[in-house]
């Protein structure tokens, strides 16, 4: 999946680290000299060693073996944080979690549950606020709207929230936190008011929610812990948001050009044009408009005729805001070829 559209404009701008790059490059070779990192020397820094001893008597020691304590004071040219910290996280992430890391696969007959998903992998953070800043700025922009819980962690409001710039859409909770129905009460208002181009205030027009942010487990404050059906329950009312846009968006460009019914699961919308008998007509016009569905008669079972007036079409990958672009680009192609249609026919009439 294409992640990119997910991002921020900040988070687009950003580049890889070149330098860290180039010494990258050099590591592990024996006898490399290196005089391009301003690194300092392990005598500028005040401490060889760290000790500590955890209330159940172990003894912990950060010492001159592998240069442990200088390389912890010295800069970090990793920018997922302190290499040795991140393996034993990772190994922690493939033993508690099952969850498959770079160089960690785990084993799938030694885990409860469903095999292992698709590969991540883990960046440290100076604290929760550090993590949450970072991911709110890799996936916000100033002005969009953010779902919250009616009550949440006060610093994340306080210190990321608020100064970012974000308009924030509070859904009320419960024992379990978020309440699913109110949750769809709100996005299904959002979304209309985004739709009438509402003021916002002073962070201009609303938008349609960018992200969800919330506490699954020990809310803060409410102590809410969210159960899986709850989750599955959010998981829903979103998916409810997403199809409810598809629906208005085809309703706003398509209507009088196709012919479909609401969504109630799955990802897909099904279309009939009712003004294109062979969908494979508007095929060149859709590779000119630079928007991608598929025709109805590539899930056409034997026996069944090839062609047709069918199309499928996805939202779930799409921000609304795509899906009404791409939806108005079907509706100019599907435009184009009726009136090719027409006027053939008039011709040949005449």
């Amino acid at each position: 999946m294409d992640y990119e559209r997910f991002l921020s404009s900040e988070a687009r701008r950003f580049t890889h680290a070149s330098l860290a790059g180039l010494v990258h490059r050099f590591s592990g070779v024996e006898g490399v000299i290196s005089l391009a990192g301003g690194l300092p020397p392990p005598e500028a820094f005040p401490l060889s060693c760290l000790a500590a001893t955890t209330r159940d008597g172990l003894q912990l020691s950060l010492g001159e073996e592998g240069q442990q304590a200088y390389l912890a004071q010295q800069y970090n040219f990793n920018p997922q944080g302190y290499g040795p910290l991140l393996e034993w996280l990772r190994d922690l992430s493939v033993q508690q979690h099952g969850i498959a890391v770079p160089g960690k696969e785990p084993s799938a007959a030694s885990l409860p549950g469903p095999p292992p998903g698709p590969q991540r992998d883990v960046v440290l953070a100076s604290g929760a606020i550090h993590a949450i800043f970072a991911a709110i700025s890799c996936l916000t922009d100033p002005g969009d709207t953010l779902v919250v819980d009616e009550y949440t962690y006060t610093h994340a409001l306080e210190c990321v929230f608020l100064p970012r710039g974000l308009r924030l859409l509070p859904v009320r909770g419960d024992e379990q936190g978020m309440d699913p129905e109110h949750l769809e009460e709100q996005l299904r208002a959002a979304e209309e008011a985004a739709e009438a181009g509402s003021s916002g205030g002073d962070v201009g027009p609303v938008r349609r929610p960018r992200l969800l942010y919330c506490i699954p487990t020990g809310h803060n404050p409410t102590g809410a812990v969210m159960g899986e059906q709850r989750k599955r329950d959010i998981l829903r009312a979103l998916y409810a948001a997403r199809a409810d846009s598809a629906h208005r968006a085809a309703s706003e460009h398509l209507s009088g050009l196709a012919e479909w019914r609401p969504v109630r699961a799955g990802m897909f919308m099904w279309l009939q044009l009712t003004g294109v008998p062979d969908v494979s007509a508007i095929l060149d016009d859709l590779v000119a408009a630079k928007v991608v569905v598929v025709p109805g008669s590539m899930f056409a079972t034997t026996g069944l005729p090839v062609g047709g007036p069918h199309l499928r079409l996805s939202f779930a990958g799409a921000t609304p805001e795509v899906l009404a672009e791409g939806l108005r680009r079907l509706a100019e192609a599907t435009r184009a070829v009726v009136a090719r249609r027409e006027g053939a026919e008039g011709a040949q009439c005449g």
